[in-house]
């Protein structure tokens, strides 16, 4: 069963009562966790790292071989604040980041998620690392093995100042492949993959293009189209 995500915020927890404390500590103990402007408690959002297998065959594949020996292949996205973030690739210098709800996306398949604690930085700083995340990442400076949506979720993970660390399991082939005898075939596969999918060549063009866009709800940050955050 899918875990749940309603409790994407949480209150404070108020200290245990100390007997021995003046009756004035108590009244000023009252006052714990709000914010000294609003008086209002401060929330604490819940971070999420809900991982998919790329296809049906890599999702065998990683059940029953590739996860265990540290070569697995995965998509990932970071939930935060109501909704699932992740980096894709598009042959445009706008930004890689969109956003869909969460577990949602509608060509790889989800397998689970890994909660990463309570983000440190409330709602206004975390929306302010949010738009440095779209601002840094442009969807043609995706690569396969070496900026990808694992790349982008642990960075922003890292941005976010969770208390778990991101599972670094998750990066099992893309850290494989970097090595001095693959990365050169990784790069040059990932070239002439791009190169392809712009040519408009059709002499043993499988249907459709390679690397189109992905159809699935989600929501491009790009100029014009951009989501307030």
């Amino acid at each position: 069963m899918n875990p749940t995500f309603d409790d994407e915020s949480v209150r404070e927890p108020e200290p245990d009562p100390d007997p021995s404390e003046t009756q004035d500590a108590c009244v000023s103990r009252e006052n714990s966790g709000r914010t000294p402007n609003s008086g209002r408690r401060r929330k604490y959002h819940r971070i999420w790292l809900h991982i998919y297998d790329l296809d049906t065959v890599m999702a065998r594949l990683n059940q029953t071989l590739l996860r265990q020996m540290g070569l697995g292949a995965f998509h990932v996205g970071v939930e935060v604040l109501g909704d699932e973030w992740y980096f894709r690739w598009a042959d445009t210098p706008d930004s890689g980041v969109v956003w869909m709800r969460p577990q949602a996306h509608q060509v790889h398949i989800y397998t689970e998620s890994v909660d990463l604690g309570f983000s440190k930085l409330n709602e206004s700083q975390i929306r302010s690392v949010l738009g440095e995340m779209v601002d840094q990442w442009p969807a043609n400076s995706y690569h396969p093995v070496k900026r990808n949506c694992l790349h982008f979720a642990q960075a922003f993970v890292v941005a976010l100042q969770c208390p778990e660390p991101f599972p670094e399991w998750v990066l099992g082939l893309p850290d494989a492949i970097q090595t001095p005898f693959l990365m050169p075939l990784a790069d040059a596969s990932w070239d002439w993959m791009r190169w392809w999918n712009s040519s408009g060549a059709t002499c043993c063009r499988p249907q459709g293009a390679w690397l189109e866009a992905e159809d699935i709800e989600e929501v491009d940050l790009s100029p014009g189209a951009r989501r307030t955050i």
